[in-house]
Order: C-alpha cells, then structure tokens, then sequence
C-alpha cells in the first residue's frame, strides 16, 4: 500500500474519529439539557413532558455506541492489567496483541448479530410505542455501525502493538 493511501486512510479513520466523538458528545449534551428541561417543567409548572424519558434512553444507546471506538483510539475503556504488568514487555504485548485480536473477533460477530437484529425490525417495520413512536431500527442502526468501528479500532490497536507503536492515551499525570 502505498504511503499516499495510509495516510489518506489515517486522515479518514481520524475524522471518523471525530465525527463520532462529537456527535456522541453533542447527544450527550442534548440529553442532559433535555432532563434539566424535564425538571424545570416538573417542579415549576407542575407538569412533566412525555418524551425526555424514553429520549434519554435512545440518546445514551447512540452515544454510547458511537464513542466506543473513539474512547478506545485514547484507552479510554477500564482495563485490569495487575497480570500483564507482571509480564516482560515482549509476552505483554502478545497477551495485549491477543486480546485486541479476540476483542475485534467478537466485536465482528455481534456486527453480524446486531445487523441481523436491524434488518429484520428495518423489513417488519417494527415501531417502538408510545409516546414516541419511531421505527425500531432508528435506536438499533447505531450498534452495528458503532460496534463494526470499534472492531477495526480493536484491529488498528493490534496492528500498533505489534509494531511496537506506542498508543494515542492521555498521560495520566
């Protein structure tokens, strides 16, 4: 591959990044500004709104599913490495090598599970009830989608690791 394209494909997977990272973000924020706006309607006029619940449900699944990759490009995610510490650095990059490996294998397969799921409430048009009414796969599409961006994560990180490439986390000081 020639090192025209890498970069490209870096310039493309970083802005994936951010897309996601802020995307995720912005629900956040929105989702937040929204229960603010649930309270306030609550304690000061009595009356409470029927969507912010089940919207704050949604939100946090797309969030959720759109940073994970994001979040694991910084090793962001919790990991207990008391065993691989204990490790020289050469059998603790196999054993992190093989985890991103298994990690990005099972990732792949709950790609194709989710994908499956989506498909099938996108052909029935299986909608979610009351008060919101909105198609299934809408809260659905985020998962293969975010879950197939964290499995190449899982893929870039073992390929850094095997070239001994030292990660994108934040030096916690």
């Amino acid at each position: 591959m020639g090192q025209k394209l890498k970069r490209s494909a870096r310039l493309l997977w970083s802005f994936l990044h951010a897309v996601t990272g802020y995307a995720g973000g912005f629900l956040l924020v929105f989702m937040a500004l929204a229960i603010c706006f649930e309270v306030v309607m609550r304690y000061f006029f009595g009356r409470s709104t029927l969507w912010v619940t089940d919207a704050s449900g949604y939100i946090l699944v797309w969030a959720t599913f759109l940073v994970a990759a994001w979040v694991l490009k910084g090793r962001g995610h919790v990991r207990i490495d008391t065993f691989v510490n204990r490790l020289n650095p050469r059998a603790g990059r196999l054993v992190a090598i093989l985890g991103f490996l298994l990690a990005a294998v099972a990732s792949g397969i709950f790609v194709y599970q989710t994908g499956l799921d989506t498909y099938m409430t996108w052909q029935r048009g299986i909608p979610i009830g009351y008060p919101l009414t909105l198609p299934r796969f809408s809260v659905y599409l985020v998962m293969p989608l975010g879950i197939f961006f964290l499995m190449v994560q899982f893929l870039v990180e073992a390929w850094r690791e095997a070239q001994g490439i030292k990660s994108e986390q934040a030096e916690i000081k």
